[in-house]
């Protein structure tokens, strides 16, 4: 049983959920958050082996030389309820994001896991290579609230949403949706996606269909 998690879903995830501060008055919500969401699903699962994904650097360059507009205006949300008042401004927002992101990710490395970015690859197509070829001969939990992965269930492939607490096969796809895992990715082509600035088909939304 293999547990691949989609890294930056899950800190961001976590950061954005918590401004919580430790005994040294250091700001430590995303990592805490993230090592929690992480700790459970494993405890959870019980997998035998634990793949990290992170984007490359460059991964976005592919998508957006073919479609300039590919999540533009994508950032992460300044939560005007922080607790506290260096928080408040997008600057101390993105700078506390960071040093939060690189202490999870030296923890991460002391962890008998793997963690991997590919340079010019999106963390999500590593992802999905991992899931359907590389361990194309054992079972697969990937653990992400995006719902593009659900595109990639199977008898052999699972996913597992922390927001909802919920491990998604074709049956749980096909009961909440009325989409059957093979028809998944169609529907996704024709809804598009906000996330990533990609519009769907007018007129074409799942109860037309």
């Amino acid at each position: 049983e293999v547990l691949i998690i989609d890294f930056m879903n899950t800190f961001i995830r976590a950061f954005m959920a918590s401004p919580a501060l430790n005994s040294n008055g250091n700001h430590t919500g995303g990592i805490a958050g993230c090592l929690k969401s992480i700790g459970y699903a494993v405890k959870l699962l019980n997998p035998t082996r634990i793949v990290i994904v992170s984007d490359g650097n460059g991964g976005s360059m592919k998508r957006r030389k073919i479609y300039p507009d590919y999540k533009a205006g994508r950032k992460t949300k300044v939560r005007l309820n922080r607790t506290y008042e260096d928080l408040s401004n997008p600057d101390s927002e993105e700078k506390n994001l960071k040093v939060q992101l690189i202490k999870t990710v030296r923890y991460l490395d002391t962890l008998p896991i793997t963690t991997m970015a590919i340079d010019h690859i999106e963390a999500d197509d590593t992802i999905a290579y991992l899931a359907t070829d590389y361990f194309k001969n054992s079972n697969v939990t990937i653990m992400s609230a995006d719902k593009d992965f659900l595109q990639l269930s199977s008898d052999r492939v699972k996913i597992w949403s922390p927001t909802k607490k919920k491990l998604y096969g074709c049956a749980e796809i096909l009961q909440e949706y009325g989409v059957s895992c093979s028809n998944f990715l169609n529907y996704r082509i024709l809804e598009g996606d906000d996330s990533d600035n990609i519009d769907g088909i007018n007129g074409a939304g799942l109860k037309t269909i």
